[in-house]
């Protein structure tokens, strides 16, 4: 069976891994079975902490068991830390993240994935998963968001 290894809340996550019939799970009993690590920077019980150094065994496992990394930004933010900085990493995390705090009510979403072989089905997974959400949406979310970046 897939694992998900989760520390924080999965609440996020339970229905996606429910219908990928993937099991969370809190604590490793066998890091051959888990095949990714869910993060989310905050609320999170290493909040106010330096994430980077809360995560860091977690992070070496990844990186030793070739896990997946999903870093949830939707559930809150870092400034500081990106599991992605971890070169070795880098192309095995998939950021998810909303416009919510520029957007408040709007359910416009995004998710970047470095480099990689999984980038095609990733797409296809998205398109799939936007059903609801329209192109006209999407480009408005865009253009909030180069509005509250700019200076």
């Amino acid at each position: 069976d897939t694992q998900i290894l989760c520390v924080d809340d999965y609440a996020f996550i339970a229905g996606a891994a429910h219908l990928a019939g993937a099991e969370i799970v809190s604590e490793i009993s066998d890091p051959a079975q888990v095949s990714v690590l869910y993060l989310a920077p905050s609320p999170s019980p290493l909040a106010g902490r330096d994430l980077g150094r809360g995560y860091s065994d977690l992070l070496e496992q990844a990186v030793t068991n070739n896990w997946w990394i999903v870093w949830d930004m939707a559930a809150g933010t870092s400034i500081d830390f990106h599991p992605a900085q971890n070169a070795e990493l880098a192309s095995k995390v998939v950021t998810i993240g909303s416009v919510s705090d520029v957007m408040p009510g709007w359910r416009v979403g995004w998710m970047a994935l470095g480099g990689s072989q999984m980038a095609e089905k990733l797409r296809a997974f998205k398109q799939s998963m936007t059903i609801c959400s329209t192109n006209v949406s999407q480009w408005a979310a865009l253009e909030m968001v180069k509005l509250v970046i700019q200076p």
